[in-house]
């Protein structure tokens, strides 16, 4: 048998960033190589806003993928924030279960001190950030 799960459609939470200006987008937790293909959950809930997106997925992982996601291992640390600038972010999606499974729970709690992140949604353990 083939494994499978029920999809039961994409969050509305994602609407929020549907009226928003075109702005590069990360969802967080991002994954490895050996596990890229979680990012195709957050390519397919794209469809609901249609902003870029840093971690997509496909059949070739691309050498600009294997730097983001080495630069982005620290978040929300300050030299992920740095990475995330510079690469023009403009919104972070953060879905803390998974975040905080693999950085710990305090690494999802330190994203409210940061002064650059406004949330602007969330919905269960989705929450949609503003970063400038």
């Amino acid at each position: 048998p083939i494994g499978w799960r029920v999809f039961g459609g994409i969050p509305a939470v994602y609407d929020a960033l549907a009226s928003r200006p075109r702005g590069v987008t990360v969802e967080f937790p991002i994954y490895d190589r050996r596990s890229i293909y979680a990012n195709a959950t957050y390519m397919l809930n794209s469809t609901r806003h249609w902003q870029p997106l840093i971690n997509g997925y496909s059949g070739f992982v691309p050498v600009s993928y294997l730097q983001a996601w080495s630069e982005l291992q620290s978040f929300p640390q300050f030299e992920a924030l740095e990475a995330l600038h510079a690469r023009g972010v403009k919104y972070i999606i953060i879905h803390r279960d998974a975040f905080a499974g693999r950085h710990g729970q305090a690494a999802f709690d330190a994203i409210t001190g940061i002064a650059s992140l406004a949330e602007i949604a969330h919905e269960g353990d989705i929450h949609i950030y503003r970063f400038e």
